[in-house]
């Protein structure tokens, strides 16, 4: 990397929220650091919150995604596998058994404590605005972030509850030049409504009215389109999204491929990222070479 570009642009990462979708950040983060792209900030919406508040704390991020290949995510976020007994208020489910897990990751640790400024993205629901989470418990702000509507209790926020930010802001590039970033990286993992196939070739429904989790998603698909285009549309955002669109944002039993999928993404983007950031070229390889010769 360029030794002058630390002193010359703070850079922010912007992770989108899109489910089981959000492991691929993991991959995409490690592609960053491995061309030593310096971090001033990062902003996290639902489960962009979550690996963004882990990378905040100055794991690993090789050791992040061992740990969570390692843990039956799957069985966390499976509806029909939830047990009666664990529905809460204000939603068909409560987090607590998730609360419980990334309360075994990372303890009690304040936002104001973290290695990297960080901000969790979530939505009031007594005022409808977007609240920028800064201060206070990690795994609060993360659950409030992720707490989809309908789907999962609203998050007790002082005299407020909050839902998952892809409401209003699904790609917080925006929060990252707010926390004091120059350029920022946005990572986009959410599922483009053209993707979502809701209606067959024969002009059939192609989901039921009790498959809450998706008709959910396909809300927050239009919701989170609508607002991202704008905020998207600037130069000073570079914007990377893997191919994980055909990947359902349940799919927590596929770590490992959406990991590789992130890699995969920010290394078929690497000159143009390069030029964004106003590195050096990357070295062709000996086939380039031979191509282009």
């Amino acid at each position: 990397m360029d030794k002058g570009l630390t002193g010359k642009k703070k850079i922010g990462l912007a992770l989108s929220g899109g489910g089981a979708r959000g492991f691929a950040h993991i991959g995409v983060i490690q592609e960053i650091e491995r061309l030593g792209i310096p971090i001033h900030c990062v902003a996290g919406t639902s489960m962009g919150a979550l690996v963004g508040g882990w990378y905040a704390t100055g794991k690993s991020v090789d050791d992040i995604a061992i740990i969570l290949e390692k843990h039956p995510w799957k069985s966390f976020f499976e509806m029909k596998k939830v047990p009666w007994n664990v529905q809460g208020k204000g939603g068909l489910f409560s987090m607590e058994r998730v609360e419980r897990l990334l309360r075994e990751y990372f303890g009690v640790i304040r936002i104001d404590d973290l290695k990297t400024p960080y901000t969790a993205v979530a939505v009031s629901l007594k005022t409808g605005r977007e609240v920028d989470i800064t201060s206070g418990d990690l795994v609060d702000a993360i659950i409030a972030s992720g707490s989809v509507p309908i789907v999962f209790t609203p998050r007790k926020y002082g005299n407020d509850f909050l839902v998952d930010g892809g409401l209003l802001n699904n790609i917080p590039c925006d929060v990252c030049f707010r926390m004091g970033a120059d350029i920022v990286i946005g990572v986009d993992v959410g599922r483009p409504f053209s993707d979502l196939q809701l209606v067959s070739d024969q002009g059939q429904l192609n989901f039921k009215p009790w498959d809450v989790y998706r008709v959910i998603n396909v809300l927050l698909s239009v919701v989170g389109e609508a607002h991202a285009q704008a905020r998207l549309a600037n130069d000073k955002v570079f914007v990377i999204r893997p191919y994980v669109s055909h990947i359902g944002s349940s799919a927590f039993d596929r770590v490992n491929e959406l990991v590789r999928l992130g890699r995969e993404a920010a290394r078929a983007q690497e000159d143009a990222l390069r030029k964004f950031m106003g590195m050096e070229s990357r070295e062709k390889t000996l086939l380039e070479k031979v191509a282009d010769f």
